[in-house]
């Protein structure tokens, strides 16, 4: 069944039973009503599940938003579209689970956190996971899922509440220069880790909350969960909000730095000393040597979605620990620069060269097709169109495409070209979104 162990829908056992409870259902309004939903978990769903959320992450500029430490920079919503979306995936009517919960007298609907039908069902979804879902690894994963949906929904809220008009851009580089590491954001470095981190901690089995998302059949420690879930994220958002609007009033605090990148009529142009170019070759050079470095499961998951011959994530997962070992070694024996050329071709074998033709001959594509810098899910788009297209002329892209395919094919052993080419342009699009880390 696609990969997934499930126990049938049809099954004698009581979904959320405890033992204390001898398998009856004892307690709480929301515990028996949402049972009577009768919700069957089911491998459509995960995978409908992922791809939800993977494709909130890279929309308009959510990968801006979500992928690095500045807050009301750049544009980040959750549409109606998107919470009808989750309820659609699930089979549920929203109106209907409202008129439930307001029928519940231990929930007050007009306390808009505790009682909100969305953050409830994510909560009853994530609870009865583990009854469908025996392998453990993917049930973590679909948990995982549902819960940071929940959460970017609350990140997107707050942002917009605090700041509705945008924030400054100095301004905000200035506040997260000036924040000391109590605040998780300058731990973590990206919004997207800091949800994710909040996440990991709601669902361990070691957490606070592992009692009730196990046995949901309280209403009181339900309504204190999602409380409390949602000031968490809350508090992380205010409190770099609070700093930022100390600077907006004192500007003398603020301290500047030199920016890689300027902004001329809305697009990003090459600027100063530093160009975007040496930025991000610089940066993933070094990152691709540290496999714990450059191995992102979450990037992974968003590139392997963008090309249907790869069918798991795993498949670039496998590649791209075989990069960066090679990278390793080659550090280890001063290979990293090496470049041969062959019949007019030349091969970047070294992985520091390689990685620099690949930012440059990007760049070099989307300014010459004038793609803007600004929107970078588009970026990787076109990045991955101008890489696949069979007729260019473009030498750079001719003579990288060359040196990835022969990297590729020393590491990845399928006989199937489809899943090659997918591969190979999925390095190619992997390296430069890592490498929007660096600007």
């Amino acid at each position: 069944m696609d990969g997934y162990a499930f126990v049938d829908s049809n099954s004698s056992a009581d979904v959320g039973a405890t033992e204390s409870t001898g398998g009856r259902v004892t307690g709480g309004y929301l515990y028996q009503a949402f049972s009577e939903l009768q919700i069957a978990i089911t491998p459509k769903m995960i995978r409908d599940m992922d791809d939800l959320v993977i494709m909130y992450e890279i929309r308009d500029m959510h990968v801006e938003a979500l992928g690095g430490p500045l807050l009301g920079i750049y544009p980040m919503g959750f549409s109606d579209t998107d919470r009808s979306a989750f309820f659609h995936l699930f089979g549920q009517d929203e109106k209907h689970l409202k008129s439930l919960i307001a029928k519940f007298p231990t929930f007050n609907v007009n306390y808009n956190v505790s009682s909100d039908s969305m953050a409830l069902l994510a909560f009853w979804i994530i609870h009865l996971a583990p009854t469908y879902i025996r392998d453990k690894r993917q049930c973590e994963t679909f948990r995982m899922s549902v819960a940071k949906y929940l959460h970017y929904r609350w990140f997107a809220s707050l942002v917009n509440h605090y700041f509705p008009h945008k924030a400054n851009k100095e301004v905000m580089q200035a506040t997260i220069n000036s924040l000391s590491r109590r605040f998780e954001i300058v731990e973590l470095e990206t919004w997207q880790r800091v949800l994710e981190k909040r996440c990991e901690d709601l669902l361990s089995p070691n957490g606070i909350r592992a009692k009730t998302i196990r046995q949901m059949n309280d209403d009181r420690e339900i309504i204190a969960m999602l409380n409390d879930t949602q000031i968490r994220v809350k508090e992380r958002v205010q409190n770099v909000a609070s700093v930022y609007y100390e600077f907006v009033k004192d500007p003398d605090r603020r301290v500047i730095g030199r920016a890689a990148v300027s902004e001329i009529d809305g697009e990003k142009i090459l600027s100063q000393a530093t160009s975007v170019f040496e930025v991000m070759s610089s940066g993933i050079a070094v990152e691709i040597q540290n496999v714990h470095s450059f191995i992102n499961d979450v990037d992974i998951r968003r590139v392997s979605k963008m090309f249907r011959s790869i069918s798991s994530p795993e498949m670039l997962r496998h590649l791209l620990l075989g990069v960066s070992e090679l990278a390793s070694s080659q550090a280890a024996t001063g290979e990293l620069d090496v470049i041969q050329k062959k019949n007019g071709t030349t091969y970047y074998i070294g992985m520091r060269a390689l990685v620099g033709m690949i930012v440059q001959a990007s760049l070099h594509y989307c300014m010459q097709n004038r793609v803007s810098f600004d929107n970078k899910g588009e970026l990787l788009l076109r990045i991955k169109e101008g890489f696949a297209a069979s007729r260019t002329t473009d030498k750079d892209i001719l003579d990288v495409k060359a040196s990835v395919a022969h990297l590729v094919d020393g590491i990845v052993h399928t006989s199937r070209e489809a899943t090659k080419s997918s591969l190979r342009l999925a390095l190619v699009v992997y390296i430069i979104l890592r490498g929007f880390n660096y600007l």
